[in-house]
């Protein structure tokens, strides 16, 4: 849950602050602010409501699929498509008997983007990658889940995939973010 199902709503953006993340919620659902409290999340979605956002034995017809593919009203609109690895990985989740976070599991997280250090002319890309190693030693790349920021938006762009993008002569840096954690690239 921790690993994959924390990080996904949170790169979707329902755990940030103007969504489901706010202290208020939104429609009556509050997940923990930008996932911070995968235990808290972990109660909301299995057993809040009585469990109305789920359905172990059928997951394509819970609220937590049909609402961002849009087959339910959304006020934050249609967020993913039936195709979508998000879409698999809630539903296998559900399928899977919705397995809780375990203890420990995101305790010691390290986060690194590669490269480190970028130098690019104006109009030249560069795509970066992002790996987590967890506490029991597990390195896997999350720059799917991952969120970039550029500091210097007049200097560099970069997209939702980790494409930076320089648009002018300059020094910036790119934040990437994941389950609490961060890196620099600069």
């Amino acid at each position: 849950f921790a690993n994959e199902v924390t990080p996904l709503l949170y790169r979707l953006g329902c755990s940030a602050g103007q969504c489901h993340g706010s202290f208020q919620g939104r429609g009556g659902f509050r997940l923990s602010l930008l996932g911070f409290d995968p235990d808290f999340d972990y109660e909301v979605l299995s057993k809040a409501s009585r469990s109305r956002r789920v359905v172990p034995s059928a997951p394509e017809s819970s609220l937590l699929l049909k609402k961002p593919v849009g087959e339910i009203p959304h006020g934050g609109g249609r967020r993913i498509s039936r195709d979508s690895e998000v879409f698999a990985i809630l539903r296998d989740w559900q399928l899977a008997g919705m397995p809780g976070p375990r203890d420990g599991e995101l305790n010691g997280i390290k986060l690194t983007a590669q490269p480190s250090d970028v130098t690019l002319m104006p109009n030249q890309s560069q795509t970066l990658t992002v790996q987590a190693t967890f506490a029991d030693g597990e390195t896997r790349d999350v720059t799917a889940w991952a969120l970039f920021d550029v500091r210097e938006s007049h200097i560099a762009e970069v997209n939702r995939t980790g494409r930076v993008t320089a648009l002018r002569a300059g020094k910036t840096a790119v934040m990437v973010r994941y389950l609490g954690q961060s890196a620099t690239v600069s």
